[in-house]
């Protein structure tokens, strides 16, 4: 199961997909309020991981990338039973820096993002979308494609919103998962700063962590064969 980020839809996912189906079965999740799920209801993890499990027919590893890596953690600590493992990319525990928890971004950068949301919501997503791949290689190719791809679906307003909610209040460091995890860090990520591996492995000494040194915070963009290696060896 593929789960993807903030403002993004099922899309991003299509090369990747598209590999990953030569010997599985590859399911893809538009969330609420974004690509074709027109239902507009972001406001907690869980409820959007009922949604989810209610769906899953039998035990799956889930994928998730940034806000998706936050779905898949609740996915797992709710629904254990139909969540096997977790793969997560790009994604954290914490989004936001805390006085605890200084791997993230920090407080007023956020607080800058949602406050233009309000003001022009399609300018604020190209520039999140130009963000993930500040510092790497092709940068501006790979985000011409990323806007090209996304805005063909734009997501709703009111989910953007709620979903930058969610990057901003949310804290899973309680969570103490026991699941099988692999996370998959951009040295080069903006959003989540390659720091929050080291502070992952010491909450998670079980997961596995790996770094992308050309990679920002779309690494299955960036370094698609060596994220693709790795997902497939994680996979049944």
């Amino acid at each position: 199961m593929l789960i993807h980020g903030w403002g993004m839809n099922s899309q991003v996912w299509a090369d990747i997909g598209k590999a990953l189906e030569e010997n599985n079965t590859v399911g893809y999740v538009n969330l609420p309020g974004h690509g074709d799920v027109t239902n507009v209801s972001l406001e907690s993890l869980k409820q959007i991981a009922d949604l989810l499990a209610a769906e899953i027919l039998q035990p799956v590893t889930v994928i998730g990338w940034s806000l998706g890596g936050l779905v898949a953690q609740a996915l797992a600590k709710h629904h254990a039973d139909v969540c096997t493992k977790l793969v997560l990319i790009a994604s954290t525990v914490c989004f936001r820096q805390r006085d605890d928890w200084q791997a993230a971004m920090p407080q007023d950068v956020m607080d800058r993002f949602q406050q233009s949301l309000e003001s022009d919501y399609e300018k604020t997503v190209k520039q999140f979308l130009a963000l993930q791949f500040i510092g790497t290689k092709n940068s501006k190719q790979f985000s011409r494609q990323f806007q090209e791809g996304i805005l063909n679906f734009p997501p709703n307003p009111q989910a953007l919103r709620q979903g930058m909610q969610l990057l901003l209040d949310t804290d899973l460091r309680p969570y103490e998962l026991a699941c099988e995890m692999t996370w998959l860090f951009g040295a080069k990520d903006r959003i989540v700063p390659v720091a929050a591996a080291e502070a992952i492995q010491c909450l998670y000494p079980h997961s596995t962590i790996e770094i992308f040194k050309d990679a920002g915070h779309a690494p299955f963009i960036s370094e698609p064969e060596t994220v693709l290696s790795t997902l497939k060896a994680k996979l049944p």
